[in-house]
């Protein structure tokens, strides 16, 4: 509201008073200033050093910021000039409305003035205009709030600067935890600015009301009317425009200008809105998706203790003759398979592995029984009901299979598990995994025919049946491109590894025993020390950049390599806004080349591999949601790319 005073019209209020009053247009909506600055401090100045302050993170490092540490000087340096010239504004402020109130005005008119953001506090002073419509006791609600919201915006952020400086003063003598210092600063700013806002938020509403229900008065709009033909009869007399160029009527422009600001607002927030939330589908699925892989290595490392006690290799046997022995030895007992995408095993066992009947207190299903309980056993003697039980344990007809199969050089479990060639659908997570987890079965049925060896003096033939246990954990580990198979492997070498032990503890040779415990020890003496340079935590920058080294690392174990390589195509392709917006480039096609020429081996592990390269899902043709959503996104028709997930995501079950 300006000085200037409207024409007087019939059935309108009283003409209103000026406003601001005399002397108090310095001040007119100042609350609402000095609220920003401070808001403004509070954000450049105090948030960086609060994030940097209460964010967990190594004292050891450069802190959560890492190499641009700096930013943090930059900002603090910027925040100290913003807060320099918002508590000048505040101290002239003060003093302004020091000498208004010295003038006479009261302070409820000083307050509509200082909070009067909109220019209209005026109005609602004097009752004038939409406010007219509002009771005396409403427009002084409607001004106490107008007036409490910004000085709660105040109040926030000034508690927010100056509570931290207090707070942090207290947190360097040990009074307050990094985590005190974030809760005692954010809360109570956060509570005092929600305060404002509701108060900001219901103040509104009430004015809002008003509005509403004053501009279908009749009176309203004649007096708009009345005014509007007074302006231009004036401005026509004073030759502000020609003579009767003033024309009511709406013209065609205004209207196009509209649809193209909408059209034009449309396509720039349009992609923005897909692009940010597909930057984070990387982030989100990897934290939900991804594992810790330091147990796996540290079990690899000390498995290698055993090596040097693998039984000679069979070079007449081929790798997929390999993979079908364990196709069956590994179904044994388990019937036909249930999934589309197997092929039945060449031979078929009925018999489970495990007998049903065992001695009170022996758990069949775990390992220590068998690389342990059975050997005392064997140094107290056997009892009828032992040597019975490890008897028809061992007398199982698929353990001559178990012995060829110690004796392969390689191992095709692609190509013997899985019916070839791939469906097109296919995906890695859609493949069921090939079933090893019976080995483990199989193994101790091996063990205790060894146990039976060793109880009857055959001290050779144990020991020989024992690194048969650890070689075909070794085909395992060192051959299969399953992580649970490697995992399953390397079990199978830990047992039979303590077995073995054991073995040559009963057949007294002492020197032998002491090598190979001295071989552990050193292996998991090494593992340990491997512990300190953990895998970085999931879902991180970090553990996002290793995945592909890890597909690169022919020192890795196969499954991990497989796993980490599938993993590089679920996270990246949407893990950061560049790769959103240009797809993948040739750095990735030429990661996948390297990936390929030391990963797969037979045409089996090539389908496998191009299955893996899938990602999350196969291409799919996108739906009309799916081509609105990927717009943006760069290299829609790529495996590889975030558009391809965006796309395959509704499709997925």
């Amino acid at each position: 509201m300006s000085d200037a005073t409207l024409p007087t019209t019939e059935g309108t209020p009283v003409q209103p008073m000026r406003w601001p009053p005399p002397g108090l247009a310095r001040i007119q909506g100042d609350l609402w200033l000095v609220a920003r600055k401070i808001a403004i401090v509070a954000s450049i100045l105090v948030v960086p050093l609060l994030i940097v302050l209460s964010v967990p993170h190594s004292p050891y490092g450069l802190g959560p910021l890492g190499e641009a540490w700096w930013l943090t000087l930059l900002t603090t340096i910027i925040g100290v000039a913003l807060f320099t010239d918002a508590v000048v504004s505040l101290v002239r402020f003060i003093r302004r409305v020091r000498r208004a109130l010295a003038e006479g005005y009261t302070k409820h008119v000083v307050a509509l003035v200082v909070s009067d953001r909109d220019r209209d506090n005026g109005f609602l002073l004097q009752g004038v205009h939409a406010f007219s419509v509002l009771s005396a006791t409403e427009r002084r609600t409607v001004g106490r709030l107008r007036f409490l919201a910004p000085l709660s915006y105040l109040v926030g952020g000034t508690w927010f600067v100056g509570g931290f400086g207090v707070l942090l003063f207290l947190s360097a003598r040990g009074w307050v935890t990094p985590t005190g210092l974030g809760f005692g600063t954010a809360a109570p700013a956060a509570f005092i600015w929600f305060f404002g806002l509701v108060l900001r938020a219901t103040e509104g509403t009430l004015a809002y009301r008003a509005k509403e229900s004053w501009h279908p008065e009749e009176w309203a709009e004649d007096l708009a009317r009345h005014e509007i033909e007074a302006w231009q009869a004036a401005s026509e007399e004073r030759g502000f425009v020609q003579p009767g160029a003033s024309v009511r009527g709406t013209p065609a422009w205004p209207t196009l200008a509209l649809v193209g600001v909408l059209v034009g607002a449309f396509a720039a927030v349009i992609p923005a809105m897909t692009l940010v939330p597909a930057s984070s589908v990387g982030a989100v699925f990897s934290s939900i998706g991804g594992w810790s892989y330091e147990r796996t290595l540290q079990r690899g490392a000390v498995a290698e203790a055993y090596r040097p006690y693998v039984v000679e290799v069979d070079s007449s046997m081929t790798a997929l003759q390999a993979g079908e022995l364990l196709h069956s030895l590994a179904r044994a007992g388990y019937g036909a398979h249930d999934a589309d995408q197997f092929r039945e095993p060449t031979r078929v066992y009925d018999e489970p592995w495990m007998v049903e009947a065992a001695p009170e207190g022996f758990r069949t299903e775990a390992p220590p029984y068998w690389s342990d309980t059975i050997w005392t056993w064997v140094e107290r003697g056997l009892t009828p009901d032992q040597a019975a039980f490890l008897t028809e344990a061992a007398d199982h007809p698929a353990r001559g299979d178990f012995s060829r199969l110690a004796a392969a050089s390689d191992l095709d479990l692609v190509g013997a598990y899985y019916r070839l060639p791939f469906d097109e659908s296919d995906t890695y997570f859609s493949l069921p995994i090939p079933r090893t987890a019976g080995m483990r079965a199989a193994a101790n049925t091996h063990l205790a025919e060894a146990a039976l060896h060793a109880a009857a003096g055959r001290h050779e033939e144990a020991q020989q049946t024992i690194r048969e246990v650890i070689s075909v954990g070794f085909l395992l580990t060192d051959a299969a491109p399953s992580l649970i198979a490697n995992l399953v492997g390397a079990i199978l070498v830990q047992s039979g590894g303590d077995a073995l032990g054991s073995a040559m503890r009963l057949a007294g040779d002492d020197q032998a025993e002491a090598s190979l415990a001295a071989s552990v020890q050193a292996a998991e003496r090494a593992a340990e020390r491997m512990s300190a340079a953990v895998s970085p935590t999931t879902g991180g920058t970090e553990y996002l950049q290793q995945l592909p080294e890890v597909a690169e690392d022919i020192r890795a174990l196969p499954g991990l390599r497989w796993e980490a390589a599938h993993l590089v195509t679920v996270f990246s392709p949407c893990a950061n806004l560049r790769r959103v917006v240009f797809g993948p480039d040739d750095d990735y096609y030429g990661w996948m080349d390297r990936v390929r020429s030391s990963l797969v081996r037979f045409p089996s592990e090539e389908a496998y591999f191009d299955v893996a390269m899938r990602g999350i899902a196969p291409l799919v043709e996108p739906s009309f949601f799916a081509r609105f959503v990927v717009m943006a996104m760069g290299r829609a028709s790529s495996q590889g790319s975030c558009a391809q997930v965006a796309a395959a995501l509704p499709s997925l079950d």
